[in-house]
């Protein structure tokens, strides 16, 4: 059977091993019973179809119950009467066309033995049909869109459908072995040029979203051909970590850098199952079971990204191996650096009540990427990037405290303006475009059009100093090459020093050719209330933050209120994400060339904070500023630009 190695191991494991499992994919299999099928195509995403057709087909293999095989059909049928799939936008040939190929091609060899002719050859023709037009959509337009963009999402999941339905037909339809070459090829690239650290630059709910697709190809493929991804993709090796460590104070959220729909769309057992099982990872174990046993209905309701968790049901069942242990994430460091994407993730502990902060600077859409992309639109002028899952926040950092998000990202949005997020401003500018969903790449077209020669191996962010020690940690982030070159920046920095996030320090530097105004940008769920000239306090549920700031210069202080709507996708588009974001932006009041701006984040209104040009004092630590050089405590130094 494509997909399952041992099937009739697998029909034992239910019996035992796999019973709890196995209970869940009959409990998802009975919830299709009565589940209104609609006679023409829906007006909406219908990726659901395929973990429907899945699920079914699954309980019905491993139980020979009809009513799981009739609801099957049932489903299968009305795909198979559909004159197009998807709806609205890329019809036939993008998300909603491949995740139905998918479940149709998977189901077509599963239930082969017991379909009658008839029906058999009903569904084979149909995917002959959608394979065919899937396949010459992706031939024609070689060099735009999905069909190249090979760090992205939907080539991922376009690219593994039509691999399934070369599979499953092949052998009626010969001609369907172009298919698989096709993916093969697509394939090699996409893992070849996937970061080897495992981060994704679309953010976490695009991670579960996409990467559960890298997972479910590199398994075809291993089960179909023998050839294991799993053993040499670096990314595959890391990524559940990048993914771990991008999760909130509360495991169960997460830290929305990317587009993420809400703060919960990032969870699948089945894929932490899958990464326990091919690489003996406990604390992948770990996660999947808190998912499988504590987090499933709360991701699935909380969650804006469908079909969800509870259609995983299948897949669980087969991803999931009951003799890989479980470890303690307390055994696991506290901080993590991502150097490809320029992420880093500091933690006091994993506990419910743990504070956590992410800050992120780094080439767009990751070192890795963005060195193939552009030689690829150097030399013949293919853009094989789209970044509009990637937003505009080097610099910007996310914090979390118990339940509460303290400094917020916008999370999703089409429109993406200089002040969603908490960067650095220079006369409000961030980049060379602004109000668009891809910033980055519109950027660097318009850098490009002003500037023909302009070498684009120079357009980034960077980490540029890092340590972390006994609890210390501290780094620097440069992203002075994003701004507009006739901002003539010479420098915009942000300077991040922690002690066990029992506080945080943020010294940011802007140094221009030019006088500006320069602006330090907080966003908050709830607004920062202005305590005294230099002081601002924010209470979000149960946690409070405090934020001391100075500047040697008069401090300008503005609020804005931003309120983010972002249709999700335009299949649905009555369907949409709000996010409010409460902005405070601190910064010099008379244009000037040279600005910093010295914060200092505590958690206590009793802890004690005192800053000048030449230290900064909280409770019993200290950090002198000096020109170039910051020296912690007495003891430790640390050299800057």
């Amino acid at each position: 059977m494509i997909f399952i190695e041992d099937f009739d191991a697998l029909k034992k494991d239910i019996l035992s091993s796999k019973k709890n499992h196995f209970y869940r994919l009959i409990d998802q299999a009975d919830s299709y019973h009565n589940f209104k099928l609609s006679d023409t195509p829906p007006l909406e995403s219908t990726t659901y179809f395929c973990q429907a057709i899945l699920n079914l087909s699954l309980a019905y293999k491993l139980t020979s119950d009809q009513r799981y095989l009739d609801d099957a059909i049932r489903f299968i049928d009305t795909v198979c009467n559909y004159p197009y799939w998807g709806n609205a936008h890329l019809v036939n040939v993008d998300l909603s066309a491949s995740w139905i190929l998918f479940g149709l091609s998977l189901a077509y060899d599963w239930l082969s033995d017991i379909l009658n002719p008839t029906f058999k050859k009903k569904i084979l023709d149909k995917l002959v049909l959608q394979s065919s037009i899937m396949y010459d959509y992706k031939k024609a337009n070689e060099g735009k869109g999905w069909a190249t963009n090979y760090f992205q999402n939907h080539n991922w999941i376009n690219m593994t459908g039509l691999a399934a339905c070369g599979y499953a037909i092949k052998r009626e339809y010969p001609d369907a072995a172009k298919y698989i070459q096709e993916a093969k090829n697509n394939f090699k690239l996409v893992f070849e040029y996937l970061p080897d650290d495992g981060s994704d630059y679309e953010g976490v709910a695009y991670w579960r979203y996409g990467v559960y697709w890298l997972l479910v190809y590199a398994e075809l493929l291993k089960n179909q051909e023998g050839y294991n991804y799993f053993e040499k993709s670096n990314f595959l090796k890391n990524t559940f970590y990048y993914r771990f460590y991008q999760s909130a104070s509360e495991l169960k959220k997460q830290l929305n850098f990317g587009d993420c729909h809400d703060r919960y769309s990032g969870h699948s057992a089945a894929m932490y199952y899958k990464f326990a099982s091919e690489y003996n990872d406990i604390y992948a174990q770990t996660y999947g079971n808190m998912v499988s046993n504590e987090l499933r209905f709360e991701e699935q309701y909380q969650s804006k990204i469908k079909p969800g968790i509870l259609p995983e049901a299948w897949l669980e069942l087969l991803w999931y191996n009951p003799n890989i242990k479980c470890g303690s994430f307390d055994d696991l460091p506290l901080v993590r650096k991502l150097d490809d994407l320029g992420l880093i993730t500091i933690r006091d502990g994993f506990g419910p009540d743990s504070t956590v902060l992410s800050a992120k600077c780094g080439y767009p859409g990751g070192k890795k990427q963005w060195h193939i992309g552009t030689e690829y639109i150097q030399k013949d002028n293919k853009w094989i990037m789209a970044l509009s899952h990637n937003h505009s926040d080097n610099l910007s950092f996310i914090l979390t405290k118990g339940h509460s998000y303290l400094v917020i990202d916008e999370g999703y949005n089409r429109n993406i303006m200089p002040n969603h997020h908490n960067v650095l401003l220079v006369d409000g500018l961030y980049a060379d475009s602004l109000n668009c969903n891809d910033v980055y790449m519109s950027s660097i077209k318009k850098r490009l059009e002003e500037y023909p020669d302009y070498n684009m191996d120079n357009y980034y962010g960077e980490i540029k100093t890092f340590n972390s020690n006994n609890g210390v940690t501290y780094f620097e982030m440069e992203n002075t090459n994003i701004y507009p070159l006739n901002l003539k920046m010479k420098k915009v920095s942000r300077f991040i020093l922690t002690n066990n996030l029992k506080y945080i320090v943020l010294i940011d530097t802007f140094i221009s050719d030019n006088n500006h105004l320069y602006q330090s940008v907080f966003n908050t769920d709830t607004q920062l209330q202005q305590l005294s000239e230099n002081r601002f306090y924010q209470k979000n549920g149960i946690e409070e933050m405090y934020l001391t700031t100075y500047c040697e210069s008069e401090l300008s202080v503005r609020y804005e209120k931003n309120i983010i709507k972002s249709v999700m996708t335009t299949q649905e588009p009555d369907k949409y994400m709000l996010q409010d974001l409460n902005c405070l932006m601190l910064g010099n009041v008379k244009p000037n060339k040279k600005h910093i701006q010295i914060s200092v984040i505590t958690f206590n209104k009793n802890q004690y904070v005192e800053i000048t040009n030449e230290y900064i004092k909280i409770g019993e630590d200290t950090l002198n500023i000096y020109d170039g050089e910051y020296v912690f405590n007495g003891g430790c130094h640390i050299k800057t630009d």
